[in-house]
Parts: structure tokens; sequence; C-alpha cells
């Protein structure tokens, strides 16, 4: 398995919105604007995977935590916190749309830097399978 990053995705002012979903996959075979994943057709994920990711939450974790700029992935490695934007409860699989996290409580930091475009995309970071592209698990960082 290796771990990449998605293409970027969106987050407009509208995800503030009670209830919102931010979609953090597009459904089926998709490619980053780099042209990756080399030597693979794409990455995939379908309903089928997609179903199996909620079981990849951390032991003991009601939530999925959102951070800022991959630092809990970085934080071993620089020594910085990891300053939280968000957590949501839940990815949901939209048939033909992709993955979306839903059920999203944003931090009041995140929710003005949001609101005034200062942060307007969502990175995911996935494992995948590298023989099939399919996605493994995923995490999120804003």
């Amino acid at each position: 398995m290796t771990a990449t990053t998605a293409p970027k995705a969106n987050i407009s002012p509208s995800a503030l919105n009670s209830g919102a979903a931010v979609r953090i996959l597009p459904s089926g075979a998709f490619r980053a604007h780099d042209g990756r994943p080399s030597g693979l057709s794409g990455w995939l994920i379908d309903a089928s995977i997609a179903a199996a990711l909620p079981a990849l939450k951390p032991i003991g974790s009601s939530d999925w935590l959102i951070d800022y700029e991959h630092q809990s992935i970085n934080s071993g490695a620089n020594g910085k916190p990891v300053p939280v934007a968000g957590w949501f409860k839940r990815l949901e699989w939209r048939e033909g749309d992709g993955l979306y996290m839903a059920d999203i409580t944003w931090t009041d930091t995140a929710r003005a830097m949001i609101a005034a475009s200062e942060y307007r995309h969502i990175s995911p970071v996935f494992s995948y399978n590298d023989r099939t592209g399919a996605v493994t698990s995923v995490v999120l960082h804003a």
C-alpha cells in the first residue's frame, strides 16, 4: 500500500451550513492534475470500496480529524503541534458522485478562514492498493 494526496476538493462557504457535506474523492477512477498515479490507470473508489472505509476510523475515536497543512502526518518529523480545523462523524457515499465527509463540526478559526476564502480546498490523503489503485484509507487536511 502507498499513501498519497488526492486532487484538492473545494470548500465553499456553504460547507459551513448545518448539515453540509463536502466531497473529498470523486466516484470511479481519478488522477491528480500532475498525472499521478504513475503505472496505474488511476486511483479507484466505488460503493464497495467506500463501504469498507468507515471501519478504518481510529479505535476509540468517534470523529475523524481535519487538520491544517497535513500536520497530523508531519508532526513527528517537524515537532510542531497539530492544530485542528474540525471534525466529521461519518463518510457518505453518493453513487455516481463520490465520497463525502458529513456531519462536520468546524472550529471557530476554520469557520472564519473558510468564510473569508483563506482556505478554499480540502486535501485528502489516502492509501491505495499499489496493484489496483483502490483506495484503502482516507485522512483529511484543510
